[in-house]
C-alpha cells in the first residue's frame, strides 16, 4: 500500500517498505519509489544502505556514498579512505587548478599502481639534483684492487671553489667505508680518473669496478692504459713534467624503494697508479683538472 500527498505542484508519495517519492504533479510519473529517498523519478535521490551509511543513487545505482567515518566513495558503497574511488578504468580530470609558485610546494602525489593508493611524497620528480664528489689523491698499487677514497668531502678547493657539492635529497656519503647510499630514482653516474703511471710499460691499464649492495655490477677494464709514464718524457725529474692521463667510466642505474650502497675501486695492473685529486696544468695558474665522481639524478 502507498499513501500519495499533493504538495503545491509537488506529488508525495510513500511506500508501504517506508520509501518516499518526490515528483513534480506535472510529470506524470508517479511510481512507486525504489530508493530511500526519490527525487523526480524512482531511482534517482537518497538511498540508506545500513547504520551510518547513505549514497547518492541514480539510475537505481549508488553512485556517491559517505560512512560514519566521514569517508566518501565514489562507486564504493562502503568507502575505506577519505575519498575512495572505483575509476572503472577510466580517467581523472581537473580542470583550472590555481598554478603556485614551485618554492613553495616541496611534496606531490603519488600513486601505489597496485594498491591505487594515493598519498604525499616529498619530491619524486628530481631531476638536476646532482652530487659532486672529489677523490683523494693517492697511489693504486699494480695487482691490487683498491676502493676509492671519499675522505676529501670535507677539502677545500685549491681555487676557492666548491669541491664538494651535493643537491640529492636523502643520498648518504660515507667517507670512511668509502660506500654512497642513493635513494630511490632514476641515476647517471660519471667517474673521471687522472693520473700517472709509476713505470713504462705498454700494457699499463686501470680497471674500475663498479659495487651495488656489496656486489660487481660493472667492471671496466681499460679506463686508462698505454706507454706513457713517470719520465715517458725524457726529462727524468720525476711526475712534474709528465703527461697525465684521463679516463672516463659512465653508468646508468635504477634505485627502487629500498635504496642503493655503491662503490668503486681501482685495479692497476703491470705499474703503479698515481691518482690525483688535483694538480696545476701546464699554462694554467690554479688547481682546475681533478679526479671526481658526479652523479645526476634524472628522476
Amino acid at each position: 500500500m502507498k499513501k500519495i500527498y499533493v504538495i503545491g505542484s509537488l506529488l508525495l508519495i510513500i511506500s508501504a517498505k517506508s520509501q518516499v517519492g518526490i515528483y513534480k504533479e506535472s510529470n506524470n510519473n508517479f511510481a512507486q519509489p525504489k530508493i530511500t529517498l526519490a527525487i523526480g523519478d524512482d531511482d534517482t535521490g537518497i538511498q540508506w544502505n545500513s547504520t551510518n551509511n547513505i549514497s547518492l543513487t541514480t539510475n537505481n545505482t549508488p553512485k556517491i556514498t559517505i560512512d560514519a567515518n566521514a569517508n566518501v566513495g565514489i562507486n564504493q558503497t562502503n568507502p575505506n579512505y577519505k575519498l575512495d574511488v572505483d575509476a572503472a578504468n577510466d580517467v581523472l580530470r581537473i580542470t583550472s587548478l590555481k598554478e603556485q609558485p614551485t618554492t613553495t610546494f616541496t611534496q606531490f602525489l603519488a600513486m601505489d599502481k597496485t594498491t591505487g593508493e594515493v598519498g604525499v611524497k616529498t619530491n619524486p620528480s628530481s631531476l638536476g639534483q646532482f652530487l659532486r664528489l672529489p677523490i683523494v689523491d693517492k697511489i693504486y698499487n699494480a695487482g691490487s684492487t683498491t676502493a676509492l677514497d671519499f675522505s676529501a668531502v670535507s677539502d677545500t678547493a685549491p681555487n676557492n671553489s666548491e669541491n664538494y657539492i651535493n643537491t640529492i635529497t636523502g643520498i648518504t656519503v660515507d667517507d670512511v667505508a668509502n660506500t654512497i647510499t642513493l635513494p630511490e630514482g632514476v641515476y647517471s653516474i660519471n667517474l673521471k680518473v687522472v693520473g700517472i703511471f709509476k713505470g713504462l710499460n705498454d700494457n699499463n691499464q686501470v680497471n674500475v669496478r663498479f659495487t651495488i649492495n656489496g656486489n660487481l655490477y660493472d667492471y671496466q677494464p681499460g679506463i686508462i692504459y698505454g706507454y706513457a709514464g713517470e719520465n715517458a718524457d725524457g726529462f727524468g725529474n720525476g711526475e712534474a713534467n709528465d703527461s697525465r692521463k684521463t679516463g672516463y667510466f659512465q653508468e646508468a642505474l635504477i634505485v627502487p624503494s629500498s635504496g642503493a650502497t655503491i662503490s668503486f675501486a681501482l685495479d692497476a695492473v703491470n705499474n703503479n697508479f698515481h691518482l690525483y685529486q688535483s694538480f696545476i696544468p701546464s699554462g694554467s695558474t690554479g688547481n682546475s683538472s681533478r679526479t671526481v665522481l658526479t652523479i645526476n639524478r634524472l628522476k
